[in-house]
């Protein structure tokens, strides 16, 4: 058997980095990420990619209330596994279960969760659920266990501690795996944080205090997929292998541009990762603080050099520059960005030289001297050195007579 998983699509995340779409009325982001959701149903659906079931593991939107809009762009998706599921003999069996941009964090909120709302619509076609779940599949010589645990909050589970709520994850994880101890492989699917997986910046996962799944729960599985994090990696190769398939598409600068899913075969026991195309996300890094060269002129270089990545690319400018290089002349590459997709404000970081102290400025020079000196340390002309010398010994004359 041959399993998918996909998670972390956030309908509506990184607007600010699109615009409307005239023809659309949309978010030109919103339409990179339904069009990214697209590519990987036209995959699962494709009947020589030979999928079986489809795990979407949560983070749906990136808010709990989703406009009205993110949800019917969703359904459509739900519709196509709909459609195919009518006329096609393969049956593709899709699971979806929530993660913490899905689900309230109490059950007393006035407001129910997007996910319980399609799970209202489409319980009898489709599996969506916020509470752990195990099943068994059964192929021709093969029997698969799935058990799958969404995003857990302690708060809603009524537990004082993390360690509590590990406690829990372990104790389902058991229970799954001694329901079907005779399956031929074991796979569990999640989203939540596990020791030793490395985040980003954009993701500050410690500051929320966040619950940290040890690797050893798992044992007993054959391949653990998690969502949560958004970059893919590994965290563990065998014993069992733990993988974050990441998100399906670049949200942020400092993501990598590689974006996918994971394919998992039942019978080499082996993971896949397909990359999805999407818009990239390029910054150019600029820094002429302590270089003699202009920062508009090695600006203009840059992007001369990198034209072909920046085209159609989401284009940030980040330049960190001396006060001489002010102000930067914009129009002079604004035409070396005209195919980029999207340009962020120019971002720039002025570093301003301490003034050089000149050694001969000492305690027993005169005050004439002393401003001449400074003066010259501050590059006055002749007259604005007179000018400068005159004003001060008028100052300290002044405040003579009035002590």
């Amino acid at each position: 058997m041959r399993f998918a998983f996909f998670s972390d699509i956030h309908y509506g995340e990184s607007e600010n980095y699109g615009k409307i779409n005239p023809e659309t009325g949309l978010n030109t982001r919103l339409e990179d990420i339904h069009q990214a959701f697209n590519s990987f149903v036209d995959y699962v659906l494709d009947p020589t990619k030979g999928i079986d079931v489809v795990v979407i593991g949560g983070d749906l939107y990136k808010s709990r209330k989703p406009t009205p809009t993110q949800q019917r762009l969703f359904s459509l998706i739900l519709v196509r596994f709909l459609e195919h599921n009518k006329v096609s003999e393969k049956k593709i069996t899709v699971i979806i279960f929530t993660g913490n941009h899905d689900i309230q964090r109490s059950e007393k909120a006035h407001s129910t969760s997007s996910i319980a709302e399609l799970t209202r619509f489409y319980a009898n076609d489709i599996l969506i659920t916020d509470e752990s779940y195990t099943r068994i599949f059964e192929k021709d010589d093969e029997k698969v266990l799935l058990c799958t645990i969404p995003y857990l909050y302690r708060q809603k589970l009524g537990l004082s501690s993390n360690n509590q709520v590990v406690e829990l994850y372990r104790s389902t994880i058991n229970e799954a795996l001694r329901s079907c101890e005779d399956a031929t492989c074991k796979i569990f699917a999640g989203h939540q944080t596990v020791e030793g997986c490395s985040i980003t910046e954009y993701q500050d996962l410690n500051s929320f205090n966040e619950i940290i799944i040890p690797t050893d729960s798992f044992a007993g599985f054959d391949f653990v997929s998690q969502g949560h994090v958004h970059t893919y990696q590994v965290v563990q190769k065998s014993n069992p292998c733990i993988v974050y398939q990441g998100n399906p598409i670049q949200l942020e600068f400092d993501q990598v541009s590689e974006k996918g899913f994971i394919v998992y075969d039942t019978k080499l026991k082996k993971h896949k990762r397909v990359l999805i195309e999407a818009i990239k996300f390029v910054r150019v890094d600029v820094d002429t603080s302590e270089r003699e060269e202009d920062a508009t002129t090695e600006i203009i270089k840059e992007l001369k050099a990198r034209s072909q990545e920046i085209k159609d690319s989401i284009v940030k400018i980040r330049a960190t520059i001396k006060s001489q290089d002010l102000p930067i002349r914009n129009l002079e590459f604004k035409e070396l960005l005209k195919e980029a997709r999207f340009i962020t404000p120019l971002e720039k970081t002025v570093k301003k030289k301490g003034r050089a102290r000149s050694e001969k400025v000492v305690r027993e020079n005169s005050v004439e001297t002393i401003l001449s000196e400074v003066a010259k340390v501050r590059n006055y002309t002749p007259e604005q050195t007179r000018d400068y010398i005159s004003f001060g010994l008028s100052a300290i004359s002044s405040a003579a007579e009035v002590k």
